[in-house]
């Protein structure tokens, strides 16, 4: 899966034990709190309410559904010619039955949810939705809180995200096809579902997830991933309100550059790799040179007012004494 225009890229190859599993158990478990904080912060907004109830539901499900997985993934977020957003996953799959169970039992406590006083839901899920080379996919549709984010961060930040995922909902294709499990979601995921399906149905088309997205690191066991920042420029610029602001997101986009990343557990360690070019490592030390110099500057002029301050009020306190002296006379 190599679509154009992808700006992050991950390929795992994991060999799963009993305390991996725990510990992915225990690290979705507080991921699940903190959307649940989350969505606490709008009390007054059913479908975040309607959110924090289906992943309480689903975690038991997702820890049931370890089976499924036999270790091996692959990933990537892009941007269309137009500028939307999509996601393409595959996963191999150890146990068919356990995966296609698991898929079931998300659309039972999608749909379990009580909907909202108008009847509006946050997640829709609609079982065999899409039948194509012998897959059958799930389709779930995920309002996103744009008024939320338009309340706490202003119209600008919503304009923005409606933008990037192409309307108020995220849409979302995920079945099996033969030992893989596909998931696609963003713009166009029913066709990036089916191309998807053509891809696993055609064996090694494509031999996978092409290398050279995390050159200079060689992918095998563990853990890799691609950040592109040049890559999300497009996007960026295109919701700039002038050619000044197009211009900053360029120069932004070209200096934070592509960063590789590479981790695997060997023993009781984690060896961890990273890779950057040099204009990135340049950016990021101008960037941090400029912040310290911009602190250096306000404790400087902090310090300045202070001292201006405490020379005024000893010359208050001075005037204030001799007036207490007259009042007294």
């Amino acid at each position: 899966i190599r679509p154009e225009g992808a700006f992050v890229a991950m390929a795992g190859q994991i060999r799963r034990t009993p305390e991996f599993d725990e510990a992915l158990a225990g690290f979705l478990g507080r991921y699940v709190e903190v959307m649940k904080g989350l969505m606490a912060a709008a009390p007054d907004e059913p479908l975040a309410e309607q959110y924090s109830t289906l992943m309480e539901k689903m975690l038991p499900a997702i820890e049931q559904s370890m089976g499924c997985y036999r270790g091996d993934v692959a990933s990537v977020a892009s941007l269309d010619s137009e500028g939307g957003f999509r996601v393409t996953q595959v996963a191999g799959t150890a146990d068919a039955e356990i995966c296609r169970a698991f898929l079931s039992k998300v659309v039972e406590l999608i749909n379990s949810v009580p909907a909202g006083p108008d009847g509006a839901r946050m997640i829709t899920a609609t079982e065999n939705a899409l039948t194509y080379g012998g897959a059958s996919a799930v389709r779930q549709e995920t309002a996103v809180l744009t008024g939320l984010l338009e309340a706490q961060e202003g119209e600008e930040a919503a304009e923005f995200l409606r933008a990037f995922l192409g309307g108020d909902s995220l849409v979302g294709y995920y079945g099996l096809a033969g030992d893989v499990l596909v998931a696609t979601m963003g713009a166009d995921a029913e066709q990036a579902f089916r191309e998807t399906v053509d891809r696993v149905g055609g064996g090694a088309v494509g031999g996978g997830l092409d290398p050279s997205f995390f050159e200079p690191l060689s992918p095998g066991a563990g853990v890799f991933l691609m950040m592109d920042f040049e890559a999300l420029v497009p996007m960026i610029a295109s919701m700039a309100e002038n050619e000044e602001e197009a211009a900053e997101a360029e120069r932004i986009g070209a200096g934070m550059g592509r960063m590789v990343f590479g981790g695997r557990f060997s023993g009781n360690g984690l060896e961890f790799d990273m890779a950057l070019p040099m204009e990135t490592l340049a950016y990021w030390g101008q960037k941090i040179a400029a912040a310290a110099a911009e602190e250096e500057a306000e404790e400087e002029a902090e310090e300045e007012y202070e001292d201006e301050s405490d020379e005024q009020t000893e010359h208050h306190d001075d005037e204030g004494h001799e007036i207490s002296i007259e009042i007294g006379d």
